[in-house]
Protein backbone atom coordinates (compact mmCIF):
# COMPACT_ATOMS: atom_id res chain seq x y z
CA UNK A 1 0.00 0.00 0.00
CA UNK A 2 0.81 3.72 -1.26
CA UNK A 3 -0.43 5.86 1.21
CA UNK A 4 0.82 9.21 3.06
CA UNK A 5 0.30 10.61 6.11
CA UNK A 6 0.00 13.85 7.06
CA UNK A 7 3.25 14.63 7.97
CA UNK A 8 2.75 15.02 12.24
CA UNK A 9 4.17 17.54 14.55
CA UNK A 10 5.61 17.45 17.90
CA UNK A 11 4.78 18.57 21.44
CA UNK A 12 8.04 20.62 21.30
CA UNK A 13 6.81 22.08 17.67
CA UNK A 14 3.33 23.11 19.35
CA UNK A 15 4.82 24.80 21.91
CA UNK A 16 7.26 26.89 20.01
CA UNK A 17 4.55 27.70 17.02
CA UNK A 18 2.49 30.72 16.80
CA UNK A 19 -1.25 30.44 17.40
CA UNK A 20 -1.77 30.92 13.57
CA UNK A 21 0.75 27.74 12.52
CA UNK A 22 -1.37 26.09 15.50
CA UNK A 23 -4.74 26.44 13.80
CA UNK A 24 -3.01 25.44 10.35
CA UNK A 25 -1.29 22.04 11.53
CA UNK A 26 -4.63 21.59 13.11
CA UNK A 27 -6.62 22.11 9.76
CA UNK A 28 -4.28 19.92 7.89
CA UNK A 29 -4.23 17.29 10.25
CA UNK A 30 -0.69 17.61 11.17
CA UNK A 31 -1.56 17.52 15.35
CA UNK A 32 -3.73 14.30 15.17
CA UNK A 33 -0.71 12.02 16.83
CA UNK A 34 -0.51 14.82 19.14
CA UNK A 35 -4.19 14.79 19.97
CA UNK A 36 -4.78 11.47 20.25
CA UNK A 37 -6.99 11.28 17.11
CA UNK A 38 -6.88 9.30 13.96
CA UNK A 39 -3.83 10.67 11.40
CA UNK A 40 -5.24 11.03 7.76
CA UNK A 41 -4.15 9.43 4.71
CA UNK A 42 -3.61 10.94 1.51
CA UNK A 43 -3.34 8.29 -1.77
CA UNK A 44 -1.36 8.55 -4.70
CA UNK A 45 -2.61 7.80 -8.02
CA UNK A 46 -0.84 4.52 -8.44
CA UNK A 47 -2.32 3.41 -4.62
CA UNK A 48 -4.00 -0.01 -4.95
CA UNK A 49 -5.26 -1.26 -1.41
CA UNK A 50 -6.41 -4.68 -0.29
CA UNK A 51 -9.27 -5.57 1.57
CA UNK A 52 -7.20 -5.53 4.64
CA UNK A 53 -6.07 -2.18 4.21
CA UNK A 54 -9.71 -0.87 4.08
CA UNK A 55 -10.74 -2.53 7.33
CA UNK A 56 -8.40 -0.30 9.12
CA UNK A 57 -9.21 2.77 7.37
CA UNK A 58 -12.16 5.78 8.33
CA UNK A 59 -14.97 5.65 5.60
CA UNK A 60 -13.92 9.36 5.02
CA UNK A 61 -10.36 7.83 3.79
CA UNK A 62 -12.65 4.60 2.08
CA UNK A 63 -14.35 7.28 -0.23
CA UNK A 64 -11.04 9.19 -0.35
CA UNK A 65 -9.73 6.23 -2.34
CA UNK A 66 -12.08 5.01 -4.13
CA UNK A 67 -12.14 8.40 -5.62
CA UNK A 68 -8.44 8.36 -6.45
CA UNK A 69 -9.08 4.71 -7.59
CA UNK A 70 -7.10 3.49 -4.87
CA UNK A 71 -9.69 0.58 -4.55
CA UNK A 72 -10.31 0.33 -8.49
CA UNK A 73 -8.85 -3.19 -8.61
CA UNK A 74 -11.38 -4.73 -5.84
CA UNK A 75 -13.85 -3.51 -7.79
CA UNK A 76 -12.63 -4.99 -10.65
CA UNK A 77 -11.83 -2.19 -12.35
CA UNK A 78 -9.18 -3.37 -15.05
CA UNK A 79 -8.02 0.17 -16.33
CA UNK A 80 -6.78 1.04 -13.03
CA UNK A 81 -4.05 -1.47 -13.90
CA UNK A 82 -3.79 -1.53 -18.19
CA UNK A 83 -5.09 2.16 -18.58
CA UNK A 84 -7.82 0.36 -21.11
Amino acid sequence: MTTQQAPQRDEAWAKAASPQEVARAHAAGELAELLGAHVPRSFSPDTQLSDNDLRGMTPGEIAKAVEAGAVDELLGRNNAVDGV
